[in-house]
């Protein structure tokens, strides 16, 4: 059975034991790896609180663990269906590593264990096997039988070879026909390598008590031994897939290699396994990037903002994408520019140009949480210094310029939840920072299963002055 629990939530060890349903020295021996993989994080006192600096699955022998992300924490969020919502959060920590280049570099930093990522790979291909099986079916191989006098189609070449005919007032005629049918071969290798994925996944997921996450209702005979002879079968199905053209059968025999292959043995967890992230803000930014149509780079490259027709001769941010430069010990060293996270530039209905400033922040903005959970004043000048650089390139207003927090919340569709104002940056003609909620998992959804910039024309439209 998965235990459930909140990502940055303060627990007790007795809370910690409560919520795992062991003892004392049984929740010890869970906490002493999680401490040492930076999962867990302690903070000393009379009472000794704990959390999680996580989000995914944590595979024991003795628990199954799952760190839901932060923001459901909220008195305001529901999500009635946590498996589902897990499944979601897996698939798109998965598409993250997929697509980010950056992953590759900082693995250690954003997955917990020697190859977090490639554990994450492993299982997400198991539940994906489980899925098609349960949509699909068990691979099938069609053969070819003869009955005499059968149901199927008559077999003029069979039947002319085999049966004795009688001849009846100058005609020949056949008293019994040879027939062929088409049926499933049940001794089929690869019919029997994939029962025996199926058999062994689902063992597996119901033994930690993952079955909510995947269909596990297997009835037929196990036949799981079959893939120790792992080489051969990987072979039979690889080359199957090369004579196969058929999609479903395709999108199968590929998920059968890739578990066939997989680097991870989930048959018998012997130490602590992560299927999971640490910083789950970087997947809420990455995903935001994606609905939206991030066009940050495409901005920053040009010499003019898209879609507008200004000299090309003049460089667009020009106070932004500057590089510090620092004098120091007779050495002079280059810092790092300001990067626009997220930019959307066009021309609204009227014709005029905009560009949309968004920073995609991972905090909660619900008035419970208070201010120290939101973005800090660094963050806030950092947003304005962006639409400063773009006021004084277009002094006579001729560009709209909206900045933009976007905050994972629970509304379906995005939804204006305030507004920031520093009264220096108002004093010289820059609009307030608005402030903007969104569905965690509507924005996850978008992000793992539609195209990218599926979100974009809800989120121009919902902002003032655009006339989208």
């Amino acid at each position: 059975m998965i235990r459930y629990f909140i990502e940055g939530q303060h627990l007790t060890r007795d809370a910690l034991a409560g919520g795992l349903e062991l003892s004392r020295p049984e929740v010890d021996a869970v906490i002493q790896p999680l401490l040492q993989d930076g999962v867990l994080v302690r903070k000393v006192g009379p009472n000794d609180l704990f959390s999680f600096r996580y989000v995914g699955l944590i595979l024991r022998a003795d628990a199954t663990i799952c760190v839901r992300p932060k923001i459901l924490s909220s008195a305001s969020v529901s999500q009635p269906d946590p498996a589902k919502e897990t499944s979601l959060v897996l698939s798109a920590v998965r598409t993250y590593a997929a697509r980010e280049e950056t992953v590759q570099s900082s693995n250690a930093e954003m997955f917990a264990g020697s190859d977090g990522s490639g554990n994450l790979s492993d299982f997400m291909v198991m539940v994906a096997l489980m899925r098609h099986w349960d949509e699909y079916g068990l691979h099938t191989a069609n053969v070819g039988a003869t009955e005499v006098n059968g149901s199927g189609e008559i077999d003029w070449s069979s039947t002319i070879a085999h049966q004795s005919p009688f001849p009846v007032k100058s005609q020949i005629v056949y008293v019994d026909l040879n027939t062929r049918r088409v049926m499933n071969s049940e001794m089929d290798f690869v019919r029997r390598v994939h029962k025996s994925c199926v058999v062994q996944i689902a063992n597996f997921l119901r033994s930690h008590g993952l079955q909510e996450l995947a269909p596990c209702d297997v009835d037929f005979s196990a036949e799981a031994g079959l893939l120790e002879q792992r080489e051969e079968c990987l072979r039979a199905v690889s080359m199957l897939e090369h004579r196969t053209y058929n999609d479903v059968d395709r999108e199968r025999l590929r998920l059968m290699a890739a578990y066939l292959t997989c680097s991870v043995s989930f048959a018998n967890i012997t130490e602590t396994i992560y299927v999971g992230v640490r910083k789950f803000d970087r997947i809420w930014e990455a995903a935001c990037s994606y609905v939206l149509g991030n066009q940050a780079s495409y901005v920053s490259t040009l010499e003019a903002v898209p879609a507008l027709e200004f000299s090309p001769n003049a460089p667009v941010l020009p106070d932004t994408s500057q590089q510090p430069q620092w004098e120091i010990d007779d050495r002079v060293e280059q810092g790092r520019a300001l990067e626009m996270d997220i930019a959307l530039t066009g021309r609204a209905r009227g014709g005029r140009p905009y560009l949309v400033i968004v920073d995609a922040k991972y905090y909660s903005t619900y008035a419970s949480h208070g201010l120290s959970g939101l973005p800090g004043t660094p963050d806030v000048v950092k947003q304005f210094i962006y639409e400063l650089a773009l006021h004084s390139r277009f002094p006579d207003g001729d560009l709209t310029v909206r900045n933009v927090f976007l905050f994972p919340g629970n509304e379906e569709v995005f939804v204006n939840a305030g507004a920031i104002r520093l009264d220096y940056f108002s004093s010289l003609g820059l609009s307030d920072i608005l402030l903007y909620r969104v569905s965690l998992m509507h924005v996850l959804s978008g992000y793992v299963t539609d195209g990218e910039g599926c979100y974009r024309s809800a989120f121009l439209s919902e902002l003032p002055g655009l006339g989208m």
